[in-house]
């Protein structure tokens, strides 16, 4: 699968990976099973797993995610799961920063996985470029570090958005 760029100085780029339906539930399972580690602490205003999540699935579709990565050598600093229900939404933000150690990261890329997006959820909104995007099941989007982003509330209180997301380091 190829990429697909978004914005013309290919800041922003995104293709669909091909995850095992089994892959998907036991990450979904974990990630609801995790429930929210940060309490709100993050620009994440939904529930969100740490910030290194080791969880068998999840390290499973971060080994994908990685394989569906074109940098030849490179290193996912870190990584979490999170969903997002009612009026849940993720705050404008951009990765310059890691979150678990507040240090800038140099050559950083930011990445998140749509795992489960029912019909009625938010989009995500790419502030800078006034682009906004209703993500898709098993869609894979990279981005520079420094692109603004954030996540709008479901337009069904009823459901349960629920992706992973994290910063890699290109070497």
């Amino acid at each position: 699968m190829t990429w697909n760029f978004l914005t013309n100085d290919q800041k922003i780029k995104t293709k669909i990976l091909d995850i095992d339906q089994n892959i998907t539930d036991g990450t979904i399972n974990e990630i609801l099973e995790t429930g929210d580690k940060q309490k709100h602490r993050t620009n994440i205003r939904g529930s969100m797993t740490d910030f290194r999540t080791t969880t068998p699935y999840l390290s499973v579709l971060k080994k994908i995610i990685s394989e569906n990565i074109e940098y030849e050598k490179f290193i996912i600093r870190n990584f979490w799961g999170h969903y997002l229900t009612g009026n849940d939404h993720i705050s404008p933000h951009n990765h310059l920063w890691d979150g678990s150690t507040k240090e800038k990261i140099p050559r950083a890329k930011a990445f998140v996985f749509y795992i489960d997006v029912p019909v009625g959820s938010g989009e995500i909104y790419f502030n800078d470029y006034g682009i906004e995007i209703l993500p898709k099941n098993n869609q894979l989007m990279l981005f520079d570090c420094d692109v603004m982003h954030e996540v709008l509330p479901n337009y069904d209180a009823k459901i349960k958005r629920i992706s992973c997301a994290g910063n890699l380091t290109v070497l």
